[in-house]
């Protein structure tokens, strides 16, 4: 991009609809350097003024005269359109030899085209009108009068036709008579070279587009065939009985299709091996073969710790916790395959054993990596474990999503989230801790509710009486306030409303 007045380069602003080139600082500066030698058409003096003037679409001319729309919309009349405004050059401009350059139409030549065309409109109606009067009268027109009438057709005849308003021969009309623009009739070799070399230079532009999209969908390809090969080559080391779903991939389709060779071209299900081999599929000439070997090992060795996993003997069946969580998390895995139960993600499926589940097992924290995989929620084990048990058992109020509810808040008393079971922790004692405590707040909380439940007789019908406890449990803010306020009256007050929910 280049400007045409000051001979510079690498501007961000070009008007090309004006007819020239124009950096921003000429377009509304005024200062337009080697053309502001030029002369004005209007003053005849140095042009200093901007380059461009605003022609607003919102004034009321605009509006009620359709004509000015017809001149914007013509072909020779060159305007830069931004928003509601049409920008022309403010004045005729020569260069330092004197010949003119820019648009033929200027901003003041806009209204002087409106004013020839109400003229011709106006000369149009006074003729008709005289020919209709010269009809009218024509019975009684004497010899004299007709041979005078034929001289003054002479005349008229003599005359220039002027041009048609039906179409845009009198706006050509104008630009030749008024504006000394060269007929159409001159341009039509340069028309017939530009549009020529419009047509060749898109064609051009298209073929090398797609020429560079082929040699992009092959680069593409081609590297999801080596990965495909790699990873089939990889899969035979890999131990059965899972080696198929260790190694299941997707999203090849996906990648051919978004056109960006530089993404991952395929992910595989497993979380902790996709990230191992994630370098390897983005650059597949990297996997040499004592690098698969070493990969396929590495595999091999997490898949075993797996397989033992969920033997569970590191679970006591003495204790009651630990018996339980081993009922619990059999019935959740009762085989490998389960572990590879997939949901869905960014990427698409992918299930629970990610760099975290591996890094628990490395470091002999079996416990916590079945508690991650149930996303740290062991909740469920205390609904079917003394002394909730019971109490669920002779729940009065509470429905089974409400006691789930609640025992998911006692199991969190302890504070089980993904920091506190990786960062803050050095082996899974935190569990019975959690469980515990669990209990205690699931006994507490049990007994607050059927108390509270007793001290609304009389205030809420039975039939309401229920809804309204289960409504408090699974709002988190309303069962907190519930479990830290003493006075059940204020609880009443501020909870009432549920009653109607």
């Amino acid at each position: 991009k280049r400007c045409e007045f000051r001979l510079t380069s690498g501007t961000n602003h070009v008007r090309p609809g004006l007819g020239v080139f124009a950096c921003w600082n000429c377009v509304v500066s005024g200062k337009q350097g080697r053309w502001n030698r030029g002369y004005s058409r209007n003053s005849g003096s140095s042009s200093s003024i901007k380059l461009t003037k605003a022609w607003k679409t919102s004034w009321v001319r605009y509006r009620k005269n359709p004509i000015y729309r017809t001149i914007m919309s013509y072909s020779r009349v060159a305007s830069n359109e931004y928003g509601t405004n049409h920008y022309f050059w403010s004045e005729h401009r020569c260069d330092a030899s004197g010949e003119r350059v820019g648009p033929l139409v200027t901003w003041g030549d806009v209204d002087d085209l409106k004013g020839y065309y109400d003229k011709l409109k106006t000369a149009a109606a006074a003729k008709e009108a005289e020919a209709t009067a010269a009809i009218s009268t024509a019975a009684s027109t004497t010899a004299s009068n007709v041979a005078a009438a034929d001289n003054g057709n002479d005349n008229e005849e003599e005359e220039e036709a002027a041009p048609s308003l039906s179409n845009d021969e009198w706006i050509e009309y104008y630009l030749t008579k008024n504006l000394n623009a060269p007929p159409k009739e001159n341009y039509a070799e340069f028309n017939e070279t530009f549009t020529n070399t419009v047509q060749m230079a898109d064609r051009i532009s298209r073929e090398r587009e797609e020429l560079k999209k082929s040699k992009r969908d092959d680069k593409m390809q081609t590297k999801v065939d080596k990965v495909e090969k790699m990873l089939e080559t990889l899969k035979v080391l890999i131990n059965e009985p899972f080696r198929e779903r260790a190694m299941k991939a997707y999203g090849k389709e996906k990648y051919l299709k978004s056109g960006m060779s530089s993404n991952q071209c395929m992910f595989l299900e497993t979380p902790f091996i996709n990230a191992w081999l994630a370098p390897y599929i983005k650059s597949p000439s990297k996997m040499t073969k004592k690098a698969m070997k070493e990969m396929a090992e590495k595999i091999n060795v997490e898949i075993e710790r797996i397989e033992k996993l969920l033997e569970m003997d590191f679970l006591s069946d003495d204790d009651d916790f630990e018996s339980a969580a081993k009922i619990f998390f059999r019935e959740c895995y009762p085989d490998v395959e389960a572990l590879y139960t997939c949901h869905s993600s960014y990427h698409g499926p992918t299930n629970m054993m990610t760099e975290e589940f591996v890094t628990l097992i490395q470091g002999g924290r079996f416990f916590g990596a079945l508690c991650y995989l149930q996303a740290n929620n062991l909740s469920p084990i205390l609904l079917v474990t003394e002394p909730s048990a019971s109490l669920v058992q002779a729940s009065k109020y509470l429905d089974e999503t409400s006691l789930k509810k609640l025992a998911k808040i006692a199991w969190n008393q302890t504070n089980t989230s993904s920091r506190a079971l990786f960062q803050d922790r050095e082996d899974d004692s935190w569990a019975a801790e959690a469980f515990a405590a669990g209990h205690k707040f699931f006994g507490e909380a049990m007994a607050k509710i059927d108390k509270f439940g007793a001290w609304l007789e009389g205030k809420v019908d039975e039939d309401k009486r229920a809804g309204f406890l289960n409504n408090i449990v699974m709002s988190f803010w309303y069962f907190d306030d519930f479990m830290k306020e003493e006075d059940f009256e204020k609880i009443w007050t501020n909870n009432s409303r549920l009653v109607r929910s």
